[in-house]
């Protein structure tokens, strides 16, 4: 079944219409009854520019301070002393960006095109050392790092995982996933968790055989019409994915129904399911939080907003990004600093209603 996504990098839905924009609340919308109602929310203080960026992700490097945003023929290094930009890498990543992530023991970068390559970055020099042609043809959408196991698994979009091994830096495994969208690593059970855009559906990958073990339902599937389109708003279509190991909890962002998802690990069953968007539909990354009160983190690109949960899973709060006609994405918490960072892809509709892979972007930091 074929996906409703303009691209998988930034899986904005085709019926997305300006009218959308124009109708989004602008202001923070409180809630009660979770464990954070009567904290406040964290509050904007400072947006960093990214002039044609199309950027989308985002990876932090806790131990220097560094934050590295992927966008479309770059990566932008954020200095998370000063917030500002420190540097950019020039990387060929095709027409929808690239999705960094950091190996701390290394210092060094990976970065999944969506030209189907991996981009192998020493973090010192910020210079490209390896190229790896993955999968010519396709669309990386995600890269995740198991340290522990020296491995790296990227997503090749509704086709396959590719795991590399990290000591030869070259791909060992291809999973057949035809369904792969967005990943989540679990270091400490040594598991990999797949989003299934149109299924609805989290597959478990063993990193000990790198198979799928199992296939958890975290939302609807999309369904076909008689002439085999996708029927507009059928499925759940999940997307953001993260675990939090020290609660061995997995939540999972649902971008069409937008309901948030909560799975425990050890039995790898729904546990919540929560409606998070005003809308209806957008969300799309999530993180988790080392800091109180707010354990995770979600956002909406489509009405711009990042919204808070508490540690059950219930939605506490969501807050403006800004402009209605931004589109956030990718999020980063800091466990140090307590900072906030959420990718504002822009304004991805040109005039006619066409899609623009490289708006005005930024990083709008929080705290």
């Amino acid at each position: 079944m074929g996906t409703m996504q303009l691209s998988s990098r930034f899986p904005l839905r085709v019926e997305r219409a300006s009218t959308v924009l124009l109708l989004a609340s602008a202001l923070v919308i409180s809630c009660s009854g979770g464990a954070g109602s009567g904290v406040a929310l964290p509050s904007i203080t400072r947006t960093i520019p990214l002039p044609a960026a199309g950027a989308s992700t985002i990876a932090l490097d806790e131990q220097h301070n560094r934050l590295y945003v992927g966008a479309v023929n770059k990566i932008f290094v954020i200095d998370g002393s000063t917030d500002s930009v420190w540097a950019s890498i020039d990387v060929d990543t095709g027409d929808f960006g690239t999705s960094p992530v950091l190996d701390a023991s290394t210092s060094t970068i990976y970065a999944a095109n969506s030209n189907g390559t991996l981009s192998v970055i020493d973090g010192t020099t910020n210079a490209i050392t390896t190229t790896l042609s993955l999968a010519p043809g396709g669309n990386l959408t995600q890269a995740v790092l198991n340290a522990s196991t020296h491995k790296l698994y990227a997503s090749n979009y509704q086709t396959a995982i590719l795991v590399v091994d990290l000591v030869s830096v070259a791909l060992a495994k291809t999973i057949p996933n035809t369904d792969a969208n967005f990943l989540a690593v679990d270091q400490s059970n040594n598991k990999v968790y797949v989003t299934g855009y149109d299924s609805g559906t989290v597959s478990v990958i063993d990193g000990a055989s790198d198979q799928i073990v199992n296939t958890i339902h975290v939302g609807k599937a999309y369904t076909e019409d008689p002439d085999g389109g996708v029927v507009e708003g059928s499925g759940s279509g999940p997307d953001g994915i993260v675990v939090n190991e020290a609660t061995n909890t997995i939540y999972v962002a649902n971008q069409t129904d937008g309901t948030f998802v909560t799975v425990d690990g050890q039995s790898q069953t729904v546990t919540r399911s929560v409606p998070a968007t005003a809308g209806g539909s957008g969300l799309f990354w999530v993180e988790i939080s080392r800091r109180a009160p707010y354990p995770a983190y979600a956002t909406n690109f489509l009405d711009n907003t990042l919204t808070a949960f508490d540690r059950t899973g219930a939605m506490v709060g969501r807050l403006s990004l800004g402009a209605e006609t931004g589109s956030a994405s990718g999020v980063a918490v800091s466990s140090t600093t307590g900072k906030i960072y959420v990718v504002d892809f822009g304004n991805p509709l040109d005039g006619d209603g066409g899609y623009i892979s490289t708006p005005d972007s930024s990083v709008i930091v929080l705290h």
